[in-house]
């Protein structure tokens, strides 16, 4: 009975590991890929900043840590995109992430919300989150040894824009 119980909590161990995170991992050619991975929010040593909406009353969180929460729709977030990851020309970069909470709804991101190029030894990953409500657009690019985060934004008229098609046809 005792090899029982052991077995028990490996199990138990390996599913609570896979419920603390969620990963989505997209290929960029045969060797790179970008991977996120999505974690539970915890509100353990955060500040928050709330309003009352002028409206209906309720409370509406408006920053965390003195910034502005993307994804969240006024709302405590339930998951937080705690890292991303890209590994490009046999290099691996870690994407700033700060800020982007609930980046998708079900177990993983859709592909049809990430665009990559790759121009010569540059790469521009554009992605839009969203778990359904408050939906923002971010985007990195790496070039040489830096990744740095060049567009984070909730505008309506980005985010949609995302999915128009590029008229150059490029």
């Amino acid at each position: 009975m005792r090899g029982f119980g052991f077995g028990l909590l490996l199990v138990l161990t390996t599913f609570q590991g896979w419920a603390q995170a969620q990963r989505t991992t997209i290929a960029i050619d045969k060797k790179d890929h970008l991977t996120f991975e999505r974690a539970p929010f915890s509100a353990d040593g955060k500040t928050f900043k709330t309003i009352n909406s002028p409206h209906d009353g309720q409370t509406i969180l408006v920053a965390i840590n003195d910034k502005q929460p993307f994804g969240t729709d006024g709302e405590m977030p339930k998951y937080t995109l705690s890292k991303a990851t890209v590994l490009f020309k046999g290099h691996v970069y870690h994407l700033p992430v700060s800020g982007m909470y609930n980046p998708w709804f079900g177990d993983k991101l859709d592909q049809q919300f990430v665009h990559l190029t790759k121009v010569g030894s540059a790469l521009t990953i554009r992605a839009v989150f969203a778990d359904g409500a408050g939906s923002y657009l971010a985007e990195w690019k790496i070039s040489g040894n830096s990744a740095k985060r060049t567009l984070l934004t909730s505008d309506d008229a980005l985010v949609t824009g995302f999915f128009q098609p590029n008229p150059s046809g490029k």
